[in-house]
């Protein structure tokens, strides 16, 4: 009986303990700001979810990793790739191992993001240090909401990848995903109904003549039908972008007007007046800035600079007014027998150059009088007071000369690595304005075209061999300089057995490294090319 009451206590114990370290918990975390995230997408979802008082909340689905086949995907919780909406709303999650924590990609398929859940990814994605893609397909966004999700992103170190398809807003604000301090790189918004206000913003974003995204490395517009007006938008933003790859604007109903206008911008064009006019305020600003050499580091004057320096030094003796004996020195007559044993040994010196210290070097004034066959000074005490500071000196730099040379060294390998990483990142040169290939030709200043774009995808549009003549022009101007690599006119209204596009044909077969020339690509908007 006594052992029954004890373990009747003991039990009553534990549950008053466990209630009290409950309660604990619920104190702690009253509200979502107190919550701290520990990179479980799953266990951190449930907590925040809980907090925010969504009552539907969607279940967390692990899919699988690329490598396994789709026979054996389709039996994983019921989220296959060719139902990913599902009856039941679903967080899809992608690993990266088997670790819970190594979150690589988060999809919504097909189920509406509102206020609350996108104040719970505000909360969880900046925890995934792994998170790399952010899919938001059919999510149902609006401009608050997406201006919400906005300043998370930046703030997920890895994310590259945003895809947000389907999503079409009666005020469009795609453009605030690019702005400069935007670290997206790869961004799809296909199926978006953008169309022409849509494009302008877009293509502001991509470039003016104040400012430019650099970041960004693909971009996918299809199926948003922009037309001829928004492709003039789009060519307006890629004159002055040098960093964007790949665009997509498949099946956008663009005809020759659209597309003339983004063949120009491949080969070289006229500056307008107001590039022109920006060109010259970056110009006057950078030639009134320092230059990079006035931020080296000072030189070591050489041992012939100080004696050039020593030798000016002993000019005090002349003030003592003493009478001019003729000497070169002008120092009195008491000095003469001294000027001549410095004579005598001179001669000596010449016909014993061994005998010469070995760190000291003759001064501008000994040689010139050595060459004349005398020379004076003006005392023999400042004599060695020179000769003792000349190798203090020398000593001096002898020891630093090994630290110096280190350090010179690695100055230069850090300068190589700035001027790599300025290359990449358009640092070299401020502003495309600023292009050395700039030429004054005809009264005109004639810039060199865009030739970073390397993919174009067109196809599914309404081109005519007008504008395919105009591609065919630019591609040949562009030579063997850069420039588009793949270029896609598939499904447009003219034949194939146009010349101008069997000549394209022919100027990518030599140009893509990978030699794809054998047959067209299945292409839905991928950003795919011929």
């Amino acid at each position: 009986m006594k052992k029954k009451v004890q373990r009747e206590k003991s039990e009553r114990g534990v549950e008053d303990i466990n209630s009290k370290t409950a309660g604990l918990n619920q104190e702690k975390c009253q509200s979502i700001e107190e919550y701290q995230c520990t990179g479980n997408l799953e266990a951190d979802f449930l907590e925040v979810t809980a907090l925010l008082g969504i009552s539907e909340i969607p279940t967390v689905t692990v899919r699988d990793r690329p490598a396994v086949s789709p026979s054996v995907e389709k039996g994983v919780g019921g989220s296959t790739e060719s139902q990913p909406w599902g009856p039941k709303r679903q967080l899809q999650v992608e690993l990266e191992s088997d670790d819970p924590k190594s979150v690589k990609a988060v999809k919504v398929f097909g189920w509406k993001v509102d206020e609350a859940m996108v104040k719970a990814l505000n909360k969880i994605l900046p925890s995934l240090n792994n998170l790399q893609t952010l899919h938001l397909w059919q999510a149902h966004l609006t401009l608050h909401t997406l201006a919400c999700l906005k300043p998370t992103l930046p703030l997920c170190c890895n994310l590259r990848t945003v895809v947000l398809e389907g999503n079409p807003m009666i005020k469009h604000s795609f453009h605030l995903l690019l702005s400069e301090d935007s670290n997206i790189v790869h961004l799809s918004l296909r199926h978006n109904q953008i169309e022409e206000e849509g494009a302008r913003l877009i293509g502001s974003a991509l470039s003016t003549i104040h400012s430019a995204n650099k970041n960004l490395i693909s971009l996918n517009l299809a199926f948003n039908s922009i037309g001829d007006a928004g492709a003039k938008h789009i060519a307006q933003g890629l004159r002055l972008n040098r960093s964007l790859l790949c665009l997509s604007l498949a099946n956008n109903h663009i005809g020759d007007a659209g597309a003339v206008l983004l063949a120009e911008i491949l080969s070289p064009f006229s500056l307008t007046h107001e590039e022109v006019v920006e060109r010259r305020k970056l110009k006057a600003c950078r030639d009134q800035s320092p230059t990079p050499g006035s931020d080296r580091p000072v030189s070591i004057p050489s041992s012939l600079c100080v004696d050039q320096n020593a030798s000016k030094v002993p000019k005090a003796p002349a003030k003592k007014k003493d009478k001019p004996s003729g000497s070169i020195s002008g120092v009195g007559k008491k000095e003469e027998p001294k000027i001549a044993k410095k004579v005598s040994d001179t001669k000596v010196q010449k016909s014993r150059p061994k005998s010469e210290p070995r760190d000291r070097q003759p001064s501008c004034m000994e040689s010139e009088a050595r060459g004349r066959g005398t020379y004076t000074h003006t005392s023999h005490k400042v004599r060695r007071v020179m000769i003792k500071k000349n190798m203090k000196f020398k000593n001096c730099l002898n020891c630093k000369e090994d630290v110096f040379s280190k350090s010179n060294s690695a100055l230069l390998l850090q300068d190589k690595s700035n001027l790599g990483q300025n290359k990449a990142d358009g640092g070299e040169i401020a502003s495309p304005l600023l292009d050395p290939g700039v030429q004054h030709i005809g009264g005109k200043l004639i810039m060199p075209g865009n030739t970073a774009l390397t993919s174009l995808n067109l196809s599914g549009n309404l081109l005519t061999e007008k504008s395919v003549q105009f591609f065919c022009s630019s591609l040949q101007a562009q030579g063997d300089r850069g420039g588009l690599l793949r270029l896609s006119l598939s499904r447009n209204h003219f034949s194939s057995d146009c010349k101008a596009f069997l000549k394209i044909q022919e100027l990518m077969t030599h140009k893509d490294p990978l030699n794809k020339s054998s047959a067209a690509q299945t292409e839905d908007g991928q950003g795919l090319a011929e």
